[in-house]
């Protein structure tokens, strides 16, 4: 199953992006209302995803990653050059 971080939604550069991108998805919301880009979301972020399995997949629209994470989970990060890319970063679970 996938799951996405549909908090970035809105009108801005990232939250455009989050809409496309999840209205084309069949997809789980990950269940917070904290600010995405609040500076410690690496920790409620990683509470919410913490019984995601490795067959599971945590996808978000922005720039921030769970502190940790039992899936794999891919991420969007803006290149240099202002190009947008999607980077699946696979974390091993030890």
């Amino acid at each position: 199953m996938i799951y996405a971080d549909q908090r970035w939604i809105g009108p801005h550069g990232i939250g455009r992006f989050a809409r496309h991108v999840l209205a084309g998805l069949d997809y789980r919301p990950v269940l917070l209302t904290s600010h995405p880009a609040a500076p410690l979301d690496a920790w409620p972020l990683a509470g919410a995803l913490g019984k995601l399995t490795r067959n599971d997949l945590f996808f978000s629209p922005g720039y921030n990653t769970p502190l940790f994470c039992n899936s794999p989970f891919c991420v969007k990060r803006q290149s240099s050059n202002g190009q947008r890319q999607i980077l699946p970063l696979i974390v091993r679970v030890i």
